[in-house]
């Protein structure tokens, strides 16, 4: 797994001075897995992205994730044609709707931007969605 890139061998000072970027597993008590969580820049997000939307073109995750892919990117033109694909797969996702909304706002269509957001904080109610504050802040900035 190392020479295969799978699996990097950390020196414990290194581990140590990283704990918080470590996510544990776990299922009935038992540690199954541990892994530790490093953010790729903006264009590896996106390659590995349109990788994984190759391999399952019909993922609404996938799809969401390489459209948020390319929004942080700026490519928000691209990023709005998986956003909205996206929306088919999962219609009932809160992000999503954040996700798309953001991406419309970006790009100055702010009536469409308007609804997917509103649509978000409705849909946020319904299941967890962490970033319903900030949608609600966003929505109340659009109308001053």
């Amino acid at each position: 797994l190392v020479a295969a890139g799978i699996l990097v061998k950390r020196e414990r000072e290194l581990i140590e001075s990283e704990i918080d970027r470590f996510v544990v597993l776990e299922h009935e008590n038992e540690i199954i897995g541990c892994a530790a969580l490093y953010p790729f820049p903006n264009d590896k997000a996106v390659e590995l992205a349109r990788k994984a939307k190759e391999l399952t073109p019909a993922d609404g995750g996938v799809t969401d994730t390489l459209g948020w892919s390319l929004y942080k990117a700026g490519n928000y033109d691209e990023a709005l044609k998986y956003l909205i694909e996206a929306t088919h797969y999962l219609p009932g996702e809160p992000a999503v709707r954040y996700h798309l909304g953001l991406t419309y706002l970006k790009k100055g269509i702010n009536d469409k931007a308007e609804e997917q957001l509103q649509n978000s904080v409705r849909l946020g109610r319904e299941k967890p969605f962490s970033e319903i504050g900030e949608v609600q802040k966003i929505l109340t900035d659009m109308k001053k």
